[in-house]
């Protein structure tokens, strides 16, 4: 199943599709290893809370939650 969803990774680079995103990361033997050792590496380097997960926004303020909620009702 070919998918028609775009994208870039964490280099700029630009991908047609998921399965061009795989083609690229598989290793000689076809498989993604390196592609899980890396997201793994960067998992193991964030802090283990609401805040590293989301990358520095572990906080919303109340009017944040105001806004989106009022978006959300439109």
């Amino acid at each position: 199943m070919t998918s028609n969803l775009k994208g870039h990774d964490s280099t700029g680079r630009e991908f047609t599709s998921p399965e061009e995103l795989w083609a690229v990361e598989a290793d000689e033997d076809g498989k993604h290893g390196n592609w899980y050792n890396k997201a793994v590496s960067y998992w193991d380097k964030q802090e283990a809370s609401y805040n590293g997960v989301l990358g520095g926004y572990g906080y919303t303020s109340d009017l944040d939650i105001r806004d989106s909620r009022a978006l959300l009702l439109k």
